[in-house]
Parts: C-alpha cells; sequence; structure tokens
C-alpha cells in the first residue's frame, strides 16, 4: 500500500501540543536530527476528516429507573412497590411493549411523589396525653 504525499499528512496533536499552540506556540514534527521538538505522527487529511469537529453531547435531565432502583429512591422495597401499581396506586410509570413489558419511573416523578407526602413537623409541643 502506498502512503499519501506528505502535502496531504496532517499532524495529530496532543493535549499537550494543543496546549502549547493555544500559548501562541507551534509544534513542529521531530527532524532526524534529534531535536528536543515533541513527536507529530502524520496521517492522512481524509481520514481526519472523519472525526467530528466536536463531540457529541447528550444530557439526560430526567432519567428513568427500574422498579428495584426507584423502590430504593423512595425507601420502600420493589414488592411494596409491586402492589401498588397491581393496585393503581403509587407514583405513575411507564410500561414499554404492553401489559408485560418492562416498568421504568421517571426520576421527576419519584421525587414530586415523595414531596407530595412530605410531612411537616409541627414546632408545637405535644401534651403529656398525646404522647400515649
Amino acid at each position: 500500500m502506498q502512503s499519501p504525499p506528505s502535502s496531504q499528512l496532517g499532524p495529530i496533536r496532543t493535549a499537550a501540543s494543543n496546549a502549547n499552540q493555544s500559548q501562541g506556540q507551534i509544534v513542529q514534527p521531530a527532524t532526524s536530527e534529534g531535536s528536543s521538538s515533541p513527536a507529530v505522527t502524520q496521517i492522512p487529511l481524509s481520514l481526519r476528516r472523519l472525526e467530528p469537529a466536536k463531540p457529541f453531547e447528550v444530557i439526560n435531565d430526567d432519567p428513568v429507573f427500574e422498579v428495584r432502583e426507584a423502590a430504593a429512591i423512595l425507601g420502600l422495597s420493589k414488592e411494596l412497590l409491586d402492589k401498588w401499581r397491581e393496585r393503581g396506586q403509587g407514583p405513575d410509570y411507564i410500561q414499554y411493549g404492553g401489559p408485560c413489558g418492562p416498568v421504568r419511573y421517571r426520576h421527576s416523578v419519584l421525587e414530586a411523589y415523595k414531596a407530595a407526602y412530605t410531612v411537616r413537623a409541627s414546632r408545637q409541643p405535644r401534651s403529656r396525653g398525646e404522647l400515649q
């Protein structure tokens, strides 16, 4: 296999060489005389174009959880969450693929469910008769 002419080759830059370049320094390929400049590997420009210009970023701001994980978030057992679902109780859920499909709970729904059942403690001290 023939290697492409050097005019079609572009340097691969490492993080260190990118840092040097951002400071106004240009990284030169190493010479055969044994200079101290860092070596730069040459690759064909046609292959470099295959790389995305910027990495893809995916942010999931409302992840879904399996039943066991959802139960742990709520501080309940998986079995209790299963019973509630059978009875039409508990937090809303997603069920993929019909009645036998996998069940998932959205994080926002779990947090809202916990908030709905949060009881605020009163600041009033109880009388002795109420403690028993």
